[in-house]
Parts: C-alpha cells; structure tokens; sequence
C-alpha cells in the first residue's frame, strides 16, 4: 500500500517538475497526498509540506497542522499544530481558523478561551466553513460563551444547511419542529430533515420517520416511517431501533409474525445495553410466555 503510495507521489511530483511554475509550488492536491504519505510514516513526504509551510504557503501550513495534531511522522504536538493553524489563519485560510477556533474550544495547545473561539468560528464562517457556521449556530443556541440567542443560532444552521452541511440540516429542523428561534412550522422541519437524510445522517433519518409517523409536515405513514426508523437503525442509532421495538409491538396478537421482527430489534437494543429496549423485551417474553 505504502509502495504504491509512494509511487503514485513520485509520479504527481514529476509531473509537477515538469510543468511547475517559477515559485515551483506544490497544488493543493499534491500537498494532500503527500498528507495522505505522512499518515503512512513517510519522512520525505513530511519534508516537503513543511519546506512549502516555511515558505509562507497557507495550505501546506494547515497540512503542517493536522501532521502535528495527529501525530504523523512526528510525536503529537498540539502546540505546534497551533502554531502552524495560526499561521494559516492569519491568511484568511478558513479551515485553519476552523482549526484554531476548535484548539481555543477545547484547550489544544493554546489555553481554553471561549471567546476566541468564537471570533476564529465567526471569521472561519464568513471565510465560507459551513462546518463553521454549524458551530456558531450551536454556539447560539447553548450560550458557549455568549448569550444564547436562538434567532442567531436558527440563523447559521440555516446558513450551513444551504451550504450542505447535513448535521447543520438537521439541526435547523429540529428548531423548525420545535419552535427554536422561529414560529413551530412542520414542513420546514420535514422539508431539512429529508435533505439530512437523503444525505445519509441517521439523526435525519429517524427525524423524518418521527415525522411520517405522526404525521408532521408530511401526510401519517407507518410504512415510510418503518423504512426510514431501519435506515437510521441499521447505522446503529439507538433510539431509532428503539422504535421499530415498540412499532412492531403494537396490538400484538399471539404467534403474530410481528413478535420475531420485533424481537429482533429489542435484542440489537439490549445487546447495545439500551435499558428501554432490556425493559420492553422482558415484558415482551413475559407477555410471549403466558
């Protein structure tokens, strides 16, 4: 694997060689495999993003930063990867202030600071991070180290979901579903929640089955909530296997085919150390035994 890695660098540098410029800088694509080397413990791959980094480059600097952060090619250094984010940041480079604001976040290399965290989320949102804008929405809404505002919060998950973000989709759908910042409105909650889901997040997808089941934005249908509570379930989502338990528990009749599927269901809930799924089989088997 590593060979051909190697390999396939090699070829991308030659190429670069060929056709370089007159700074001779490496693209974007060329620094991410070289990333992708360094993961491997490739040194040289290491030299050359941090001889590009040295030079001012803000990609290669953000690149420095996550071979620091990861421990790649060299020993964990959360200090350095900070060093290097900022660099970048300074530059305007979204997802190193990203970065950054996460390290102030969290307290990685740089002692916690939630207010700078959020001015490097807010610049790294206005730079274009969706994954920014996400974060300021929940920044909002919980009040890190701002006043909660959920007119602010609905506003950049808003903002995020329109760029794609599909926790951000969820997240404006749950203030939809549950009046967060706006009027209660059930078809917009529907409405982001599928897109979450067809993007593939089990939080959207048991979000729309809850919908198709009561009917909330979208017309009562057991069969779609079904498909869409397995979706979620079959991603390990705990609550949405909880579910499908008590759906096919519903006005059980003895030896209903129902009861197996059912089972199925409450044990992959109890395996997982679920206590509602451990309580409602042992009522089940009870139930099934009498």
């Amino acid at each position: 694997m590593l060979n051909l890695l190697k390999k396939k660098i090699a070829q991308s540098l030659r190429a670069h060689d060929k056709n370089s410029n007159a700074t001779g800088t490496l693209t974007h694509k060329e620094l991410e495999d070289l990333f992708t080397a360094c993961m491997h413990g490739d040194i040289n791959s290491y030299s050359l993003v941090m001889e590009q980094a040295k030079k001012g480059d803000p990609k290669a600097q953000e690149i420095a930063g996550r071979i620091y952060f990861g421990g790649h090619c060299v020993s964990v250094d959360y200090s350095q990867a900070t060093y290097w984010w900022r660099k970048a940041a300074e530059q305007g480079h979204a997802d190193s202030q990203n970065s950054l604001a996460i390290n102030y976040k969290d307290g990685f290399g740089v002692e916690q600071d939630l207010e700078k965290a959020n001015e490097w989320f807010l610049k790294a949102a206005l730079g274009g991070s969706s994954f920014a804008m996400n974060s300021l929405g929940y920044i909002y809404r919980t009040g890190s180290g701002v006043e909660i505002d959920e007119k602010q919060a609905l506003y950049w998950y808003e903002k995020a979901a329109k760029a794609g973000d599909l926790h951000a989709q969820h997240s404006a759908a749950v203030c939809y579903g549950l009046g967060i910042g706006t009027e209660i409105n059930h078809s917009k909650a529907f409405e982001w929640g599928m897109l979450s889901a067809q993007a593939g997040y089990s939080e959207g997808q048991r979000l729309v089955a809850n919908c198709y089941l009561n009917g909330e934005g979208v017309e009562e249908n057991q069969e779609m909530a079904i498909e869409w509570y397995k979706k979620s379930a079959e991603k390990g989502n705990i609550d949405s296997i909880y579910s499908l338990g008590l759906i096919y528990t519903r006005n059980l009749k003895p030896e209903s085919p129902q009861i197996e599927t059912a089972k199925f269901w409450l044990k992959k809930g109890a395996e997982l150390e679920d206590k509602r799924c451990v309580e409602e089989l042992s009522r089940l088997l009870k139930w099934e035994s009498e």
